[in-house]
């Protein structure tokens, strides 16, 4: 989970440095082109393997509800950080752990432990300072846009958990693509015809760097979210959630390495919280009950 945390950190950075040299692009185009290098490096991989029939996998409901919730948090990702910025957009999108963590147990049958609980606590007070939110919004529809986005995420993630029991990481993956790319080509259609409402305009790049770059957070996303399947078939979703909030801080280090952002000592000890409470905790955690010779997976029936 900490390596996929890296590489959509990275992601976000690309897709935020694009929007920077084309500030008029659209975010449904970023978040296409994201996609359609995601299904590619699928398809490759599957191929390589010897398994591209097997992709579809089971077919269950889960796989499906995956797909769209998972294209639908990435929309409103990438409509968030064309809007407000990746820094702001990374800590409303964190906001998935809390429902990860309250809808885990029902979707699940997952216990969430003490632990779990304090490290998502923690963290989300470490954000708080770290982002500095406003609460006098000069772009309510963005920060909104974003705040959905961790709503979806934590609908998909926890789909990835189910699904995730009797498919591979390479066909939970491969729906997100799937079903992600035929929604944009729906909404590509509307709008040449019209259909669409206000925010769905379509203005493809005219650099080539952009393009590059976005490119580049297709592939950066691509392999986070072979970690990230991974880390929710493996582990407690909830866990999980917790050690996901190293991706802010990682954009924090972005935003001061590239976009000439500087944070203050509120900010700095924001993500100090973070790191402890959503990295740290849940390591220790788990190496405890492993000293204890207790189930890793904290009684989770993924394992």
């Amino acid at each position: 989970m900490v390596l996929a945390s890296v590489f959509f950190s990275f992601m976000g950075a690309m897709v935020n440095q694009a929007q920077i040299l084309e500030p008029q692009g659209s975010p449904l185009v970023a978040s296409f082109v994201r996609l359609l290098v995601n299904i590619i490096v699928v398809a490759s991989v599957a191929a390589y393997a010897g398994n591209l029939t097997g992709l579809p996998g089971d077919r269950r409901p889960s796989l499906w509800l995956r797909g769209f919730f998972g294209a639908l948090s990435l929309i409103f990702v990438m409509y968030g950080i064309h809007a407000i910025g990746v820094g702001e957009t990374s800590f409303l999108h964190a906001s998935n752990s809390i429902v990860i963590a309250a809808l885990g147990p029902l979707l699940l049958r997952q216990r969430n432990s003490g632990i779990a609980w304090l490290a998502i606590a923690g963290a989300t007070i470490g954000l708080y300072f770290l982002s500095q939110p406003r609460f006098d919004d000069h772009n309510p529809i963005g920060r909104a846009a974003a705040l959905l986005s961790g709503v979806w995420a934590a609908i998909a993630y926890l789909m990835i958990a189910r699904a995730g029991r009797s498919n591979s990481s390479n066909t939970v993956i491969f729906y997100l693509c799937a079903v992600g790319i035929a929604m944009h080509i729906l909404i590509f259609v509307g709008a040449f015809l019209g259909l669409s409402g206000p925010g769905f305009d379509i203005l493809w790049p005219v650099h080539s760097t952009t393009y590059v770059l976005l490119v580049g957070a297709g592939i950066m996303a691509s392999v986070a979210q072979y970690f990230l399947t991974a880390a929710y078939q493996q582990a407690p979703a909830a866990l999980n959630a917790a050690v996901s909030y190293v991706t802010p801080v990682l954009n924090l280090g972005w935003s001061v390495w590239f976009f000439g952002r500087h944070p203050d000592g509120t900010a700095l000890a924001g993500a100090c919280m973070v790191l402890i409470c959503g990295v740290a905790l849940p390591v220790i955690s788990v190496s405890a009950r492993k000293k204890a010779s207790k189930p890793v997976s904290m009684d989770s029936p993924l394992f």
